[in-house]
């Protein structure tokens, strides 16, 4: 089996496509779209697989065997193409009849695929090794895979010119990358007849894989499908990585492959000399990917977002202490009062009882521990308020849930919310 510029495209349509049709299918398989959407891709990779095999096989018979089977993808993508436009529009209620209708047709299709009228022989014509020709009643195929195909093109554009800003954007990669696949895959269809056509036609279904790395670009970056992915940036340049690996490789063959048809000869040295100036320009390739995914993906350098993040977390941990500050500083300020009230008491009575006995000392005393407690409730607050380094001590947690029930006291009451614990004595007792 020897590899031509068609094959390589239906191989790589057939990885692409299937794998994201299985990722989307990962997200949610109870998810009746996401299910439309992964059968779909899996019909094109099922045909772009077959229809690539098809023109590398030696053995006519093999070939047309293939070339048959293939059109079972053919027939399938409009039937899951339709069901997953209908469902993502939500049109299914008003157009399932239309979707019915692909259930009536495509058996009839099948039946005829062993039919020469339908598929009649394969022939070789470079640089394909076999090249499909068709009877008079494949033109039921085309026109049963272009009515389907314009129709949910026309429902999805329908839809992509009514939506929001944000949806709109999501439809317009999914419904422009759709148009591209569509007028570059069934191109092709020219093989089948003996049409003159240029040898660029061969790559005209190098769309396909397109269409797949523009959907799959919509659902990363905007969501598409309502799927949202949450990766870590060394994932995205892993696989960028390899992407950008096998795409050099892939360059790389081709290229050798051309050259030796062209040129008639085995070119170790210039293979060699491709693989050396993949290594002196993969460099600057890979910078300018990072910088494309730093501010198409994340908005930002490795290090800025690193900072940015930082800066964030800070930030929210210093108003969530601000919003706790707040709410204690009601209780707070209901505390503060009781000591002021003891303060005002004995100052009122001072003129009056300053020459009793002993009424000084107490005086003094109670100024003293009811500034004190002032000063330490301020001094707490303070301390909460601002960046302080953690200082570790032993303290009676009883203690401190004692100290914290009373700030909240009022609150609690005025809420009519009552608390019971145990005390460290095993004493229960009730807050407020």
């Amino acid at each position: 089996m020897e590899m031509n510029p068609y094959a390589q495209a239906t191989f790589i349509t057939s990885i692409a496509t299937a794998s994201l049709g299985i990722f989307v299918l990962m997200r949610d398989s109870r998810s009746k779209l996401y299910r439309a959407f992964a059968f779909y891709s899996m019909a094109i990779a099922y045909w772009g697989i077959l229809s690539g095999l098809h023109t590398t096989v030696h053995s006519f018979k093999l070939a047309l065997f293939l070339a048959r089977v293939q059109h079972i993808g053919v027939i399938l993508i409009p039937i899951f193409f339709t069901r997953f436009i209908l469902i993502l529009t939500n049109r299914m209620e008003k157009n399932k009849s239309w979707l019915y209708s692909t259930y009536f047709i495509s058996p009839i299709l099948l039946i005829l695929l062993p039919n020469p009228l339908f598929v009649n022989r394969v022939v070789p014509e470079p640089p394909l090794h076999q090249v499909l020709r068709v009877g008079p009643l494949y033109i039921l195929m085309i026109l049963f895979f272009y009515m389907y195909i314009s129709r949910g093109l026309l429902f999805l554009y329908s839809t992509y010119r009514k939506s929001h800003v944000d949806q709109k954007r999501k439809l317009g990669y999914l419904f422009w990358s759709s148009v591209l696949g569509y007028l570059g895959a069934p191109l092709t269809f020219l093989y089948c007849y003996e049409i003159p056509h240029p040898i660029i036609l061969v790559y005209a279904i190098y769309t396909v894989p397109i269409y797949t790395i523009i959907t799959t670009y919509a659902i990363i970056k905007h969501h598409l499908l309502d799927i949202n992915i949450v990766f870590k940036r060394s994932l995205v340049y892993s696989l960028l990585v390899t992407s950008l690996t096998l795409i050099y490789l892939i360059i790389v063959w081709f290229l050798e492959r051309t050259f030796q048809t062209a040129i008639g000869y085995r070119s170790l040295p210039a293979t060699v000399f491709a693989l050396s100036t993949i290594v002196f320009l993969f460099q600057p390739l890979y910078n300018r990917i990072q910088r494309f995914v730093d501010f198409n993906f994340f908005k930002g350098t490795l290090e800025s977002l690193t900072k940015e993040k930082r800066r964030l977390e800070e930030e929210v941990r210093r108003t969530d202490q601000l919003r706790i500050a707040a709410t204690l500083a009601s209780g707070i300020a209901h505390e503060i009062k009781n000591p002021i009230t003891s303060i005002k008491t004995f100052t009122k009575y001072l003129s009056q009882r300053k020459n009793e006995d002993g009424f000084i000392e107490k005086f003094q005393q109670v100024v003293e521990n009811e500034l004190g407690r002032i000063e330490n409730l301020a001094k707490n607050l303070l301390d909460f308020a601002r960046l302080k380094s953690p200082e570790f001590k032993k303290i009676d947690v009883h203690h401190i849930l004692n100290q914290t029930l009373n700030l909240i006291a009022r609150n609690l009451s005025v809420k009519n919310i009552f608390l019971r614990y145990e005390n460290k004595d095993n004493k229960s007792e009730t807050s407020p």
